[in-house]
């Protein structure tokens, strides 16, 4: 348990450190699959955004290319979902409020390095969009958790005291609201 826990740790630290190196000091700068490049170069120039969805926005309605938007978009939701995996498990006592703080967090640390080392501008879509990506691997790995829990359940034939086990469970996110079994016994 505690070297898997230590692995786990590692592996987190590991990937925020990579992380840190593609975008913030952009030490890899273009990536090419196929046809496809992706350019983690950034922009340098221009004026940050502080206002949500500017960028989104044009992306979304194609104005700067669907395969461009979807890129960025997909891209940066995607890139804290490693983040979102492991935190649970490193850390299993964290609430969803500390995790959104987290997230929002943890975007705001990157487009502020890369504004400080002058590598980029700051845009606080990119801190949506990977606090989306972290809290949507929160919410997936949760159900996830739950439904095998249910689906083992149904299949012992032990639903009833086995879904009673799921819905009390300390979940690591807390997204899963405990039965008060003394309500639910309850005659009005």
């Amino acid at each position: 348990m505690i070297v898997k826990n230590r692995f786990l740790q590692v592996l987190l630290l590991g990937y925020c450190l990579l992380l840190i190196k593609v975008m913030v000091f952009k030490d890899v700068p273009l990536i090419r699959i196929g046809v496809l490049m992706l350019n983690f170069g950034g922009t340098h120039d221009g004026p940050p955004n502080f206002i949500p969805f500017k960028t989104i926005l044009p992306y979304l309605i194609g104005e700067k290319g669907l395969l461009i938007g979807a890129i960025n978009i997909v891209g940066n939701i995607i890139l804290l979902v490693p983040v979102g995996l492991l935190v649970p498990f490193v850390f299993p006592a964290v609430h969803l409020k500390k995790s959104i703080l987290f997230a929002v967090f943890s975007g705001l640390l990157i487009e502020g390095m890369q504004t400080l080392l002058h590598v980029g501008i700051f845009d606080i879509d990119d801190v949506i969009l990977n606090g989306l990506g972290y809290l949507m691997t929160l919410s997936g790995a949760d159900l996830g958790l739950t439904l095998v829990m249910t689906r083992s359940a149904i299949l012992s034939g032990n639903f009833s005291a086995s879904l009673r086990d799921v819905s009390s469970m300390n979940c690591n996110m807390k997204l899963l609201r405990p039965i008060d079994a003394s309500r639910s016994t309850r005659s009005s």
